[in-house]
């Protein structure tokens, strides 16, 4: 359950999400708001999207980059009716919104399977290195196993 103070604190965010007040943003985000937060009270309860679905919906373009400059924020996510925000901005026209979305969706998933790609790669590095171990200890107890039979 969220405080009083975090809930007063993200309904005064949503509403210079709505007022398009950039500053007012800024300075919820500062205090700890919630970059995520679904929609419960304002205009939008019917699709309850997020702060981002919001700025795609107004065209926003300040507002849009404001949002997506916290690491947090969840570009993917969807709305009641199953949209993202680039759907979202793309449905009203809002065209230069959607492709600055797009560009960050590209980033992340660009990044995500970057990262991915080097787990595996030190994966498969850490496997090599430890079946060259075991390997090296085969042969060690080989030499070690025959060269006790010669011995006897």
């Amino acid at each position: 359950m969220m405080s009083v103070k975090k809930r007063e604190q993200q309904v005064g965010l949503w509403a210079a999400i709505y007022r398009g007040d950039v500053s007012g943003v800024k300075h919820f985000f500062l205090s700890g708001a919630d970059v995520n937060d679904v929609d419960h009270l304002g205009a939008n309860t019917n699709s309850r999207g997020t702060m981002l679905h919001s700025a795609a919906r107004a065209g926003n373009v300040e507002m849009i980059r404001l949002v997506l400059s916290h690491n947090e924020v969840d570009i993917f996510v969807c709305d009641n009716d199953g949209r993202t925000a680039e759907d979202v901005a793309i449905y009203n026209g809002h065209f230069e919104v959607a492709t600055i979305l797009r560009k960050e969706k590209v980033a992340a998933i660009t990044s995500q399977t970057r990262s991915r790609e080097n787990t595996n790669s030190l994966r498969a590095h850490t496997a090599q290195q430890n079946s060259f171990a075991y390997q090296g200890n085969s042969v060690d107890m080989y030499h070690q196993h025959f060269s006790n039979k010669s011995n006897t």
